[in-house]
């Protein structure tokens, strides 16, 4: 196999809250998120479970990543097209940059937690804030 064909190759990591699918190779960016959509779907076992879509313009290109889990809230209230999100590396879920509110999504689990929080009382992730 060549570099190239190595470069190309499809990325998929999961694990046990969702799955992040990816078709570029994954690493930690800066964008604005072009569009975020919300679909209803089925696990194996037959239970509804969401699936949000996160599409996200670098400089040159479009980087889409999908979470998949049951949560309590709607991101879309959350996030809207426009807002300058930070990518990290491994997770599905991009940390809103700017103006910092009382609350923060975490980007494991993808629950709101509070912004004063420094670890997520659902998962144990760290909560990064981006100011």
């Amino acid at each position: 196999m060549t570099k190239a064909a190595k470069g190309r190759r499809f990325l998929r990591e999961e694990s046990k809250d969702g799955i992040v699918n990816k078709k570029q190779k994954d690493h930690t960016y800066r964008g604005v998120l072009q569009e975020i959509k919300l679909q209803s779907i089925e696990n194996s076992r037959g239970a509804p479970i969401c699936q949000y879509v996160f599409v996200i313009r670098q400089k040159w290109r479009l980087n889409i990543f999908i979470f998949k889990g049951v949560l309590e809230h709607d991101l879309r209230q959350f996030f809207s097209p426009g807002d300058r999100v930070t990518h990290y590396k491994g997770f599905p879920i991009p940390v809103k940059r700017g103006s910092i509110g009382p609350l923060t999504v975490c980007m494991d689990c993808g629950q709101l937690v509070k912004s004063s929080a420094h670890s997520c009382p659902y998962c144990g992730c760290v909560i990064h804030l981006e100011g």
